[in-house]
């Protein structure tokens, strides 16, 4: 890349722990809005009912509704590199287990429930620290910058990421979404690394 391009990013591209952070960031995201759609998908097929979604869904996000306060608190009093590390490396479990019960005979609707508020619970202490890890990266002259990089990288990937679950459920199945999943979380620990 010449300097003329170099000068041509924003700011906060110019650090090279950020960008590698985003670039985790983004596939995670991803990831994890591809897993969202294929949870809902998977309950609607196995029970075929609207209220199974609800509670899905109930459970997903009522945590950080309830305890999100929590989870910020944590982000602020410990070592946010290393909690995001060790969340993201439990969000792949998570994700495994989904693979597991997605590939039974007769998948389990309260295993899928578990999973899903633990998923849920996870992010009561990921988002948070996420979040707020930006500022650990950047100085405060770029710092408007990275935060604006940051929101479209987490907008982008809500769009993106269930897109692309709908095409690994129409091609291959849902478990495999499952298993993308899986693999975008390590890439954020990659990142961290």
């Amino acid at each position: 890349m010449t300097d003329d391009a170099a000068k041509d990013r924003p700011s906060a591209l110019r650090n090279r722990n950020f960008r590698r952070y985003e670039i985790g960031q983004g596939l995670s995201h991803t990831g994890l809005w591809l897993q969202q759609g294929a949870e809902l998908w998977f309950v609607l097929v196995i029970t075929g009912r609207a209220t199974a979604l609800g509670i899905v869904t109930a459970l997903r996000f009522g945590p950080m509704l309830f305890l999100g306060a929590y989870g910020g608190l944590l982000g602020d009093r410990l070592d946010r590199r290393s909690l995001m590390i060790r969340v993201s490396s439990l969000k792949i479990v998570g994700a495994v287990g989904l693979i597991l019960v997605a590939v039974q005979d007769d998948p389990s609707l309260p295993a899928v429930y578990v999973l899903v508020f633990l998923q849920g619970l996870l992010a009561v202490i990921d988002n948070p620290a996420r979040r707020s890890f930006v500022r650990d990266l950047v100085d405060d002259r770029t710092l408007a910058n990275a935060i604006s990089l940051n929101s479209v990288v987490a907008t982008t990937s809500r769009t993106v990421g269930p897109a692309i679950g709908g095409l690994l459920i129409a091609q291959v199945g849902v478990a495999w979404c499952f298993g993308v999943a899986a693999g975008s979380y390590l890439a954020v620990i990659v990142s961290l690394l």
